[in-house]
């Protein structure tokens, strides 16, 4: 009788420390999924910051009076930020922050370029946007594929005894990647309350 319940306990820690195993595993795995999609976005990213330069060299000769948003959009592109590593939460935020706000000043930019005489004169800056837009669709379907990373995370160590294991492996929530790339918007309106430039720290 004791050692068939010996048999009986020493099986339900065996079957408990192999589960245990396992979730945590899995665990690890969401949250390297995810570090693996930003490598996507980086690609993405790296090509805007290839375009935009030349792009803003361009609207720079006619865009006088947008002296500011240059200004912005120059000095982001000065100081581009390096994908983060495995683990680096705080490098995470930094890198979707910046992403995120250079979106924005592009958006914007781009938005405004067709509405001044002298873009319709310059062919170089049009295929320009064309390349630039293209890419921003790349970067939309690579957010999405993060953020949806970025769910199965969040859903993963939410619920006990998971939100016990992610401590022990160090799996925290990760940071979502808002809408920031810029679309197409010539031949249409800009709409001030889409481009809140000042809503942008």
């Amino acid at each position: 009788m004791f050692q068939t319940a010996n048999y009986t306990i020493t099986s339900a820690l065996v079957v408990f420390l192999v589960g245990s195993y396992f979730w945590c595993r899995h665990l690890g795995k969401l949250k390297d999924r995810a570090y693996d999609d930003v490598a996507r976005i980086d690609v993405a990213l790296q090509a805007r910051h290839r375009l935009a330069p030349e792009i803003i060299q361009h609207v720079d000769k006619f865009m006088v009076d947008q002296r500011e948003l240059l200004s912005d959009a120059i000095a982001m592109l000065l100081e581009p930020v390096q994908a983060p590593l495995v683990n680096d939460r705080t490098g995470l935020r930094r890198y979707i922050g910046h992403a995120e706000k250079l979106g924005k000043i592009m958006h914007f930019l781009l938005a405004l370029a067709p509405q001044y005489s002298e873009y319709n004169d310059n062919i170089a800056l049009q295929q320009l946007m064309d390349g630039y837009f293209e890419n921003e669709v790349k970067l939309g379907e690579a957010r999405r594929v993060y953020n949806k990373s970025v769910g199965a995370v969040r859903n993963g160590i939410t619920l006990y005894p998971s939100n016990i294991y992610a401590r022990i492996v160090n799996v925290r929530e990760l940071e979502e990647f808002k809408d920031s790339e810029a679309h197409d918007m010539r031949g249409k309106a800009p709409v001030a309350s889409e481009f809140d430039i000042w809503a942008l720290t």
